[in-house]
């Protein structure tokens, strides 16, 4: 993939995408579309702020405030659990009814907690930063063990390593959880904790810059968000059965309607935006006569909303 000479062909929705849906949501807090997100069966959980993670159900109307001292990160891991990560420790409640289902204490504060992930059933695992390094740490929740952080084979200087991590996050698929660095091209499955699944090493020649800002993962596709200092584009990787890549095809985002990547849940991607901006990312020949009404009426409350993109 040569970013020197970038594909200027746009993303065709309609090759991608069955329908695509409007979600307005009861944003009684006044969210800001930079939230973070996160989908599950039941709903969503949106960061509305350093402190507060705000719940809505799956038709968009807001149920709870949760109140933390500092959010660092936080995820849902499956159906099962909300885990975030704060100064104290992590945090979890059981998805179901948001029930309070305790702390995980982080002892070592020399470290800088950054990420935090559902490994499987009874593992969550964090990423932390020190001495310009980045760690992996894994927590047994049943023993309530934590394995402090290993070296995680990544080094640099202090601030750039966080940087990093934070634009780096935790993606799932079907029963799997992935984890990708932003700016080196690397996705790892941890279903065997770093066990290197994927790997893109994308040699360019300055003065182009790249970082890799979303990943997301269906069964047969691989979609890759890539930002440079000169345009954003989306990378779409067909899969093999056995996982491995097939073929990708580079779009561009610089004309509308685009393909942002939000959080794929099952194979619908949901993205939060605002609904003043929704035409730089609607394809509207995608929605039906009521659909097309909602999209104006969403205009004119200018509320936030996510759209879901179903895929083919």
């Amino acid at each position: 993939m040569n970013l020197d000479k970038p594909s200027s062909k746009k993303i065709n929705l309609n090759e991608y995408c069955e329908s695509i849906e409007l979600l307005p949501l009861d944003d009684v807090n006044g969210l800001k579309p930079e939230s973070n997100l996160s989908v599950f069966d039941r709903g969503f959980i949106i960061q509305n702020d350093s402190t507060c993670l705000d719940y809505f159900d799956d038709e968009g109307y807001f149920q709870r405030e949760l109140q933390f001292e500092d959010i660092a990160d936080f995820s849902t891991f499956r159906n099962e659990r909300l885990f975030v990560l704060t100064p104290g420790g992590i945090e979890m409640y059981g998805l179901k009814d948001l029930s309070y289902e305790g702390s995980l204490p982080l002892p070592d504060t020399s470290f800088t907690y950054c990420k935090v992930g559902g490994k499987d059933d009874h593992s969550v695992v964090v990423l932390a930063v020190q001495g310009g390094r980045i760690y992996s740490g894994e927590y047994d929740i049943p023993k309530r063990v934590f394995y402090f952080p290993a070296d995680g084979g990544m080094k640099g200087g202090e601030s750039a390593m966080k940087k990093m991590l934070d634009k780096s996050g935790f993606f799932y698929s079907e029963s799997e959880s992935y984890f990708f660095y932003s700016n080196t091209g690397e996705v790892y499955r941890m279903a065997d904790f770093y066990f290197l699944s994927y790997y893109w090493d994308f040699k360019h020649r300055e003065p182009v810059q790249m970082c890799v800002s979303n990943v997301q993962k269906t069964t047969d596709k691989l979609f890759m968000q890539i930002e440079t200092n000169k345009d954003d584009y989306c990378l779409i990787t067909e899969l093999e059965e056995n996982g491995y890549p097939r073929s990708s095809k580079l779009y561009s985002n610089t004309n509308t309607p685009c393909f942002p990547l939000g959080v794929f849940y099952g194979n619908v991607n949901h993205f939060l935006c605002n609904s003043s901006e929704m035409d730089q990312y609607l394809d509207r020949e995608l929605l039906d006569d009521k659909g097309k009404a909602t999209a104006d009426s969403l205009r004119t409350a200018s509320c936030n909303l996510i759209i879901k993109y179903h895929l083919k």
